[in-house]
C-alpha cells in the first residue's frame, strides 16, 4: 500500500522532471560557491515549485489522461482526486516554506516568478493552447535566471539560454503529436503532425547548435556533438510511430550533459 502511494506521489509530481530543476541549480552553484548545504538550501524550493506544479497539471488534466495516458497515477486509480488535491497544497506549502528559510529576498523573486508561471500553465494553455509550446520553453529558462540571483557575477551565455527555450520548444511539441487526440487546439494540432515533426526536430538542432557557440573547451563541443548526434538518431527512430514514446522518454537524459554548460 505504500509502496503503490509512493508511486502515485512520484508519477504525479514528475519527480525525474523536479529531481533535474533541482540539479540545475544544485550543482552550479554547488561548483562556483564551493557551498554544499547553500546548494541544498537553494534548490530544495525549485524542486518542491516543480513537483506542486505537476500535481497541479495531472488533476486540471484528469480527463485528457483518460485519452492519452490511461496508465497514470490518476485516471488509472491508484491516486484519487482529493488524495492529489491534498499533496498539492502541501507541496505549495513545502515551497512557499523553505523559501521563507532558505532563500533572500532577492533571489526569492525568481522563484515566485517559477511558482507564478507553473501555476497558471493551465489557465495559459486552456485559453491560447496554440502558444503551450513557448509558454514551456520559457518557464523552463527561469532556472537560469535563479542560478544568475544566487551566484555573484554568474554571467549567463545568451546561446545557452536560447538553447533551452529552443530544446523545450522542439520536446514539447513532439509530446504534443503523440497527445493530438485527448488535446485541445494545440500548435502541433492545427499545422499537423508532419509540419509539427520538423518543426520540432529544427528546433532540437537549433538548441545542440547554440550550445557548441557556448563551449569554451574540447569537453563542451564533444557534448554539444554528441547532443546533436543523439538528435539525429532520434528523428530517425521518429518515424517509426512505435519508437516514438521511446524518443520522448531517451530526451529527458539529454539535459543532464547540457548540465555542464551551467557551470
Amino acid at each position: 500500500m505504500v509502496l503503490r502511494q509512493l508511486k502515485a506521489i512520484a508519477d504525479l509530481a514528475r519527480l525525474d522532471a523536479s529531481v533535474f530543476v533541482g540539479l540545475a541549480i544544485f550543482l552550479p552553484v554547488l561548483y562556483k560557491a564551493k557551498e554544499p548545504v547553500f546548494a541544498f538550501k537553494s534548490a530544495v524550493p525549485a524542486v518542491l515549485i516543480s513537483m506542486s506544479g505537476y500535481v497541479l497539471n495531472n488533476l486540471h488534466d484528469i480527463e485528457r489522461d483518460r485519452e492519452n495516458h490511461p496508465k497514470r497515477a490518476l485516471p488509472s486509480g491508484l491516486m484519487s482526486a482529493s488524495g492529489a488535491t491534498i499533496l498539492y497544497f502541501s507541496l505549495l506549502a513545502g515551497s512557499l516554506l523553505s523559501l521563507r528559510m532558505f532563500v533572500d529576498l532577492k533571489s526569492a523573486l525568481w522563484y515566485i516568478v517559477l511558482l507564478v508561471a507553473i501555476t497558471n500553465y493551465n489557465y495559459v494553455v486552456s485559453t491560447f493552447p496554440k502558444l503551450k509550446n513557448i509558454y514551456v520553453a520559457l518557464a523552463s529558462a527561469l532556472p537560469i535566471l535563479i542560478l544568475s540571483a544566487l551566484i555573484p557575477n554568474y554571467i549567463v551565455c545568451a546561446y545557452l539560454a536560447f538553447s533551452v527555450f529552443a530544446y523545450f520548444v522542439g520536446k514539447e511539441m513532439l509530446r504534443d503529436i503523440l497527445d493530438m487526440n485527448g488535446d485541445g487546439d494545440t500548435l502541433a494540432k492545427r499545422i499537423g503532425g508532419q509540419l509539427a515533426m520538423q518543426i520540432a526536430f529544427a528546433a532540437k538542432a537549433t538548441s545542440d547548435i547554440s550550445l557548441m557557440l557556448c563551449a569554451h573547451d574540447r569537453l563542451g563541443y564533444a557534448i554539444s556533438g554528441v547532443l546533436l548526434l543523439s538528435d539525429i538518431g532520434f528523428y530517425i527512430a521518429w518515424r517509426t510511430p512505435r519508437w516514438r514514446a521511446f524518443v520522448i522518454q531517451a530526451m529527458k537524459f539529454q539535459p543532464l550533459l547540457g548540465l555542464y554548460y551551467l557551470a
